[in-house]
């Protein structure tokens, strides 16, 4: 799995919830602060909700990378 932090990308993904998973040509994206490749609800919940998954928590078991578009702005925080 060779997804840098904040990079989106085209890709074929396969995921282990209550059963195995594959999706074909989804968008992922990966956050700078999580615990790939366990991906929660609360963080990812587009992608959940986009690709109906029911269970709170899943396993990335593979990552067939089609495209890389690029990354995501990090968040800076002003104190």
């Amino acid at each position: 799995m060779d997804i840098k932090p904040g990079e989106i990308v085209l890709c074929d993904i396969k995921i282990k919830g209550k059963k195995i998973v594959k999706f074909k040509n989804v968008i992922f994206s990966r956050f700078y602060d999580c615990e790939f490749p366990i991906l929660k609800r609360k963080q990812y919940s587009f992608f959940f909700n986009k690709n109906k998954i029911k269970e709170d928590q899943v396993v990335v078991q593979s990552i067939n990378v089609n495209l890389r578009t690029g990354f995501k702005h990090k968040t800076k925080i002003y104190k």
